[in-house]
């Protein structure tokens, strides 16, 4: 692995600063050895000295015909013009070289900190990968809870309970009308389910037709029978909202009820009404305490039972 990354690093270029720095270290270096007084330079090729050797005592320049034979000369392979000998250490004799060579490292030194501040170090980017979550599946209404009419072979199952709407608690034309809608939508409910509780909470406790409507479902639910059919359609509701002497109003209507048939618990047939056609009606209500509720609901003379 660290061979590796060493070959990177190889191959990306240098900037400013890493330069420097490089440098620096070479006179960092000079700097250090300046300070034990040493000095690495090359020694001058042997035509050099043999040509510029001078007699100091006597004061002028010898050559190489005044150079005495050495009693062991070096074998003339090795003996080569204008080659140069191996370096060696020079002392540093003066302070001011080796205060000066500190100088330069230190400066240098402080150039290379300066270029880094410049020069910051390239950011690594990596490629974020993202996992995708699977697709929650959408909840399908399991067989419990689904609504399942009445048949010939059991009661409905799961009757969704009806609910008032908002403009049913109006006090106007629109919320009259929308009241008895929902008037006939408990009356459905009670059909299927022998539960009359939501049609009875709307109506007025002294309403003949609602306790005898009550009195058939409950009835035709009693020890294991059940009702199929009995929703009710709607096919017109209107009212003048004129209020009448004792403080009600009255909406007329064209309603339709399901065909029903009342089964016994042993799945057999108690009474079958048939289908009927759509008859008019009228709904008797009155508003108090903020809110609708049914006096009475009855059929409108002339109308087939």
């Amino acid at each position: 692995m660290w061979r590796d990354q060493w070959l990177a690093s190889l191959e990306r270029p240098m900037d400013r600063s890493e330069w420097c720095r490089v440098v620096a270290g070479v006179w960092i270096t000079r700097g250090v050895l300046a300070g034990l007084g040493l000095s690495w330079e090359l020694s001058p090729t042997r035509t050099q000295q043999e040509e510029s050797r001078t007699d100091h005592s006597q004061g002028h320049m010898m050559t190489t015909t005044d150079v005495q034979p050495q009693p062991n000369p070096q074998p003339p392979d090795r003996q080569t013009p204008g080659r140069r000998a191996p370096g060696r250490w020079l002392p540093l004799t003066t302070a001011p070289a080796r205060i000066t060579a500190a100088i330069a490292a230190l400066l240098l030194l402080a150039g290379c900190t300066a270029f880094q501040a410049e020069d910051p170090p390239p950011t690594a980017t990596r490629t974020a990968t993202t996992t995708t979550a699977p697709p929650t599946p959408s909840p399908t209404p399991s067989a419990v809870t689904a609504y399942v009419p009445a048949t010939a072979d059991g009661p409905a199952q799961n009757v969704p309970t009806p609910v008032l709407p908002e403009k049913a608690k109006e006090f106007s034309k629109e919320g009259l009308e929308a009241f008895a809608r929902h008037w006939y939508t408990t009356l459905g409910y009670a059909f299927e389910t022998g539960n009359p509780g939501p049609m009875l909470a709307i109506s007025n406790p002294d309403c003949k037709p609602c306790d005898a409507m009550k009195d058939g479902v409950t009835g035709g639910h009693a020890d294991g029978k059940w009702i199929v059919g009995g929703q009710m359609f709607v096919l017109s509701m209107d009212s003048t909202f004129k209020q009448m002497p004792d403080e009600t109003f009255q909406v007329v209507g064209m309603v339709r009820q399901q065909h029903v048939i009342y089964y016994n618990a042993d799945s057999s047939v108690s009474k079958d009404l048939g289908v009927k056609a759509a008859v008019g009606d009228i709904v008797v209500g009155k508003y108090s305490d903020g809110r609708w509720t049914a006096v009475t609901v009855e059929h409108l003379q002339g109308s087939k039972k």
